[in-house]
């Protein structure tokens, strides 16, 4: 009841709700990981500050319990911060984790990390170092990850060298649906950067002896 009150009055709320991400019960933690991801995505869509909550959502992150984590990640696709200073503290905290857990949870942070990088890339901010997280889950071991990073660089137009020698590498990919992802994002991404993709791709179709790949 004590966690639904301090969600219920918001902002003013959301510190003694961090402390509780500290208390011994993983239960009682879950909740506040819910209740700061209420917060955050309430005072987002006011258009206020909430950096307190995400901030606190970041610590969540490193929670030995799973549940807890993956309630943290899930709040935090809700929240979805762009201050630079909650970035500084979320990006990070979600780049550690990145390889944390099994294939969904992994996917899942790909996906907040997606969702971060597409509204910076609409505001015109950075995103290389979302960047290089997302051309980093092309060598994880799930299909199901390497597939959501190729469609994650995708939505944040991800147009540089490094994410178009990436998604070559990935047209030699084991996995069929990787492979034909890769080859429809190159497409897209391709068409306004012809002068830059083309060299790329004819290097690889010379130095590559794959039979995929051609």
């Amino acid at each position: 009841q004590f966690v639904e009150f301090l969600e219920e009055i918001g902002n003013p709320g959301t510190a003694a709700l961090v402390g509780m991400l500290r208390d011994p019960s993983k239960s009682v933690r879950r909740k506040a990981a819910e209740a700061l991801g209420e917060i955050g995505e309430d005072e987002r869509k006011a258009g206020r500050n909430y950096d307190a909550a995400a901030i606190g959502l970041a610590m969540a992150l490193k929670d030995d319990s799973d549940d807890v984590f993956r309630e943290a990640i899930a709040e935090l696709g809700d929240v979805r911060p762009t201050s630079a200073e909650s970035l500084a503290v979320v990006v990070p905290a979600l780049i550690a984790v990145q390889t944390k857990g099994a294939s969904n949870a992994r996917d899942d942070v790909l996906d907040v990390l997606g969702q971060i990088g597409e509204d910076l890339a609409e505001n015109g901010q950075p995103t290389d170092t979302i960047q290089d997280v997302l051309i980093a889950g092309l060598n994880d071991d799930s299909t199901k990850v390497r597939n959501n990073a190729i469609a994650e660089l995708s939505d944040i137009q991800a147009a540089s060298t490094k994410t178009f020698a990436a998604l070559i590498r990935a047209l030699s990919d084991d996995a069929k649906s990787v492979r034909a992802r890769a080859e429809d994002v190159l497409i897209k991404l391709g068409r306004s950067h012809a002068v830059d993709i083309t060299p790329m791709l004819a290097g690889a179709l010379t130095n590559n002896q794959s039979a995929t790949t051609r």
